[in-house]
Parts: structure tokens; C-alpha cells; sequence
């Protein structure tokens, strides 16, 4: 039994490597308003950060696998809005309200 658990473990460890750690590695915005979560329109060549959505301005950088990006991509395209949430949002977000 023991040895089915230590399989499976490895097994888990292995496609996460694969799928996340080890993949193209992509850093992508996301709005850090905690109801909205969803990737905002960057320019930061014309300092351009808004996202549509919430009307919000405060924006965060995560890293993404490419695969991931495309997927969210393609979910849009169907009329799809994934959310990016994270847990460190609530944190991010009291120490803006504070300041």
C-alpha cells in the first residue's frame, strides 16, 4: 500500500515538473482587484495599464507555463473568463488599502 502511495506521489510530482516547472515559462499581468482576476491591456511602452473589465489599475505580474497562457487565450475566444486567482491577493490588496 505504501509503495501504490509513493507511485502515485511520484507520478504527481513528474506531470507537475513536466507541465509547469519545466515548460516555457511566460510572465503574464493579472488584475489584483480580488473580484476580478482577469488579464488586464498592458502597453509599457505607453505606461498603459487598465484592466477592462473592473476599470481597476492595480496590476500584478504572475508566471505562467505557455500552455496555460494559450489555454486561457483560447477560452476567451468561447466566451470564457478565467479567473487568476492567488494567494497572495488578499495580502497584495490590504497592504494598497492601508496605504
Amino acid at each position: 500500500m505504501e509503495r501504490d502511495i509513493m507511485i502515485s506521489l511520484g507520478g504527481a510530482f513528474a506531470t507537475q515538473q513536466r507541465l509547469r516547472d519545466l515548460s516555457d515559462k511566460y510572465k503574464q499581468c493579472v488584475c489584483l482587484n480580488p473580484e476580478c482576476g482577469l488579464i488586464p491591456i498592458t502597453n509599457p511602452e505607453k505606461k498603459i495599464w487598465v484592466c477592462r473589465a473592473c476599470k481597476g489599475k492595480k496590476i500584478g505580474w504572475i508566471w505562467l507555463p505557455c500552455s496555460m497562457k494559450l489555454l486561457i487565450q483560447q477560452l476567451y475566444a468561447a466566451q470564457l473568463a478565467p479567473r487568476l486567482m492567488t494567494e497572495e491577493m488578499p495580502k497584495v490588496m490590504e497592504l494598497l488599502v492601508d496605504e
